[in-house]
């Protein structure tokens, strides 16, 4: 499928997302000759009731007919050009109106209630391997030895899971895939992403996301609290892997055994059943990133700051101050 999306100007990103969708219509194809069943195509693009998926599913569609003329009769493509715009009335109009859905409001929960939440939690794993601390080299050991090291990394690969999206402003489903770098020089991959980690002051390298086309590479702080809990899972996971680890997260963890999965989805759908088990709620990176937009937007210094102070801030979850205004949803019932 990537040949026909070789003289795309898009980001690696968006082209390698556009080419999964394609295939997951039809993953035996080898052509684009799947895409005239206009039954089948038009059942993929609306198995989900979010407008906005919709509209992104039958872009990759019209993308794909553009780059590839002729692939479908003038009538096939006519309905789905119809179809495209149609979506994209609809999603406009859905995304202006920035209220608080019963769902939304149901699992509604601060980015302060997720922090004390999630401190409690590390305290929770520390006791139940008897430590108070993040374990030094002899409890490490200890864990070893014990047979516990692994069901330990297992535990505080979850609190890493979360802690990227609570402690630091929440970015899309980037840190499954990202790489760690301990110098800028080794970055050197323009497609990929890197956690660089410094003993202090460690910053995300961002070149590969959902809007990378527009913002361009972009280097993110990582926020102190954050900082103190990535060097101990760097530790931790060089202790199971036995060597420096590739990878930020994402890993498949047993009782005596470590192993990188490539699946970003996988990661995705994970966390929020993550995230029911320590909130009882159904959390996404997407609610996430709604609810740091809620604590930016609702800091009371916030409105005294210019419109060029406001987008660094918003650079954070990688999007402009335009976008900013979108995420912070309205509870008209609590006004």
């Amino acid at each position: 499928m990537e040949q026909y999306f070789n003289n795309s100007t898009e980001s690696a990103s968006t082209i390698s997302n556009r080419i999964r969708f394609l295939k997951s219509i039809d993953r035996e194809a080898t052509d684009l000759s799947f895409l005239n069943n206009t039954k089948t195509i038009l059942a993929r693009i609306k198995d989900t009731d979010n407008v906005g998926t919709q509209h992104t599913r039958m872009g990759s569609i019209m993308k794909v007919l553009e780059l590839n003329p002729n692939t479908v009769s003038k009538k096939v493509f006519n309905q789905y050009e119809k179809l495209y715009n149609e979506l994209g009335i609809q999603k406009n109009a859905n995304r202006d109106n920035n209220v608080m859905t019963d769902k939304q409001k149901e699992n509604q929960i601060s980015i302060g209630e997720l922090e004390v939440l999630l401190d409690q939690r590390l305290k929770d794993i520390y006791e139940k391997y008897r430590m108070t601390t993040f374990p030094n080299t002899v409890n490490l050991t200890r864990l070893y030895r014990d047979k516990n090291l692994f069901n330990f990394g297992s535990d505080f690969q979850k609190f890493i899971s979360m802690a990227v999206y609570v402690y630091q402003p929440a970015i899309r489903n980037n840190y499954a895939d990202m790489r760690w770098t301990t110098t800028k020089k080794n970055a050197s991959d323009s497609h990929e992403n890197y956690y660089w980690k410094k003993p202090s002051g460690s910053k995300l390298i961002m070149r590969r996301y959902k809007n990378d086309y527009s913002l361009g590479e972009q280097y993110i702080n990582i926020r102190p609290k954050l900082n103190q809990y990535m060097k101990n899972w760097y530790t931790l996971l060089t202790k199971m892997i036995g060597s420096n680890p590739k990878y930020v997260l994402n890993y498949t963890i047993t009782s005596r055994s470590i192993k990188h999965n490539p699946n970003t989805e996988s990661f995705k759908k994970q966390l929020p059943r993550t995230y029911i088990d320590l909130t009882g709620l159904h959390i996404t990176i997407n609610s996430l990133r709604h609810a740091w937009e809620d604590k930016i937007q609702s800091d009371p210094n916030y409105n005294n700051l210019t419109v060029g102070e406001k987008e660094q801030l918003h650079l954070e979850l990688l999007h402009r101050f335009d976008t900013a205004q979108r995420y912070q949803l309205l509870d008209r019932e609590s006004e």
